[in-house]
């Protein structure tokens, strides 16, 4: 593709280095025009998005990857107002408290628990646990 009919948001040395690194994986790996307005398409989405294109495409180039995969969204952490007041949160009780639920969170029982759950849902697939 022409480099004056690229959007303005790509970035042009990745697209550049992106098409290279597709055409040494020959012959098994074409880039057709077509491949290429098709992963520009998702390149659109994921700027739509607010993704950064052009880590997503370095990303690709780097790992050898003849596709563009969006990055991805790590949800905030559920706060509770109250908690989240800086007196609180700097406070010894903040502290304790995350403690002694990082610590119930990952107990052996609630470990043992999950672990026989899986076991249960395996054995119902028919598959040996």
């Amino acid at each position: 593709m022409i480099a004056e009919e690229l959007p303005d948001w790509l970035d042009k040395e990745a697209w550049e280095a992106f098409i290279d690194m597709r055409k040494r994986k020959g012959k098994s790996y074409p880039f057709t025009p077509l491949a290429q307005k098709r992963i520009l398409q998702k390149l659109a989405v994921f700027h739509a998005l607010g993704q950064n294109t052009s880590d997503i495409i370095w990303k690709s180039h780097d790992r050898g990857w003849s596709d563009v995969f969006a990055q991805p969204v790590i949800a905030p952490p559920t706060i509770n107002p109250v908690a989240a007041t800086p007196e609180y949160v700097k406070s010894n009780d903040w502290l304790k408290q995350h403690d002694a639920n990082m610590k119930a969170e990952n107990s052996a029982d609630v470990v043992k628990a999950a672990l026989e759950k899986m076991k249960a849902a395996r054995r119902s697939f028919g598959s040996k646990a």
